[in-house]
Formats: structure tokens, sequence, C-alpha cells
């Protein structure tokens, strides 16, 4: 028996939940067994997700 894994995004560091609560399944191709629940993401994480990237730039490309 195979246990699913849950998974959340990652944003500015921090793990989420998608804000609409939303999940996709990922199967495996061999049998159609669940491997994970991730969270789906919307629009919201996806501006989340820009806004924290365009703060960091500045440290990461600060790097030698």
């Amino acid at each position: 028996m195979t246990t699913s894994i849950e998974t959340r995004n990652l944003i500015d560091g921090q793990w989420v939940e998608a804000r609409g609560g939303s999940t996709r399944a990922v199967t495996d191709p061999a049998d159609d067994a669940l491997v994970a629940e991730v969270s789906y993401g919307g629009a919201a994480e996806t501006e989340a997700a820009i806004s924290a990237a365009e703060r960091a730039l500045p440290a990461w490309r600060a790097l030698p």
C-alpha cells in the first residue's frame, strides 16, 4: 500500500495552501496510484510568488 503526500506552495519562504483550497492529484502513470495531492495555486498565489521574487532579487544579484 502506498501513502500519498500532501504538498503546499513555497512562497516567500513559507509553505502555504492554495487560497482557494484547490488541490490536484498526481498519479503514477504505471498504475494510476495516487502519489500526491498538491496545492493548486491560482492568480493570488502567482502574484504573491512574483512579489516575493522581486523583493529577493537584489540580494540574489549581489551574491558573488
